[in-house]
């Protein structure tokens, strides 16, 4: 359990101070599966930024970055290089993004966060294969693979999905 709330804590501190922060972007289309998975399994954050650049949402500047990665710094210590998208200026709208973190909890790791959630479940699942676990309740549903080094988890309250895809370095 330990391990999913410290999973559950960098992407959600990321998303909490990126959402906010965003100055005006033209809106782009929902990007695919395999298009999160490309950028999520670079290996370096330069290739994640190209990749990532392909989506056609707007790349985040460092000022907009820096209040996570100093959260982030304060959590987990030694250094983290991210990088991250938002689909548009709307505080809540769609932000995917990207970083390689060393210290305590060495990682590589992506999240994915959607206002509009409706079939990643299911893309998911075509791309990854059954769900090692998933849990479904009238007021939520979390989904968890594993593969090799790769940890997926899925998890949608309302509204609201997130999708989080962390490497163990």
């Amino acid at each position: 359990m330990l391990l999913m709330k410290r999973f559950l804590f960098v992407p959600a501190l990321m998303v909490i101070a990126l959402s906010g922060t965003m100055s005006a972007m033209a809106a782009a289309p929902i990007p695919s599966v395999a298009q999160i998975l490309a950028v999520c399994e670079s290996p370096s954050v330069e290739e994640a930024t190209s990749k990532g650049d392909t989506i056609g949402w707007a790349r985040m500047s460092d000022a907009q970055i820096e209040p996570w990665r100093k959260d982030f710094l304060a959590f987990n210590g030694g250094s983290v290089s991210p990088v991250g998208w938002k689909k548009s200026a709307k505080p809540d709208d769609d932000v995917l993004s990207f970083w390689i973190a060393a210290g305590r909890d060495s990682h590589k790791a992506c999240s994915y966060l959607t206002s509009s959630p409706a079939s990643l479940l299911d893309q998911l699942t075509a791309f990854l294969g059954a769900p090692q676990t998933l849990e479904k309740s009238a007021l939520s549903t979390t989904a968890f693979w594993k593969h090799g080094n790769r940890e997926t988890q899925y998890s949608q309250s309302g509204a609201v999905g997130l999708l989080n895809v962390r490497y163990a370095r």
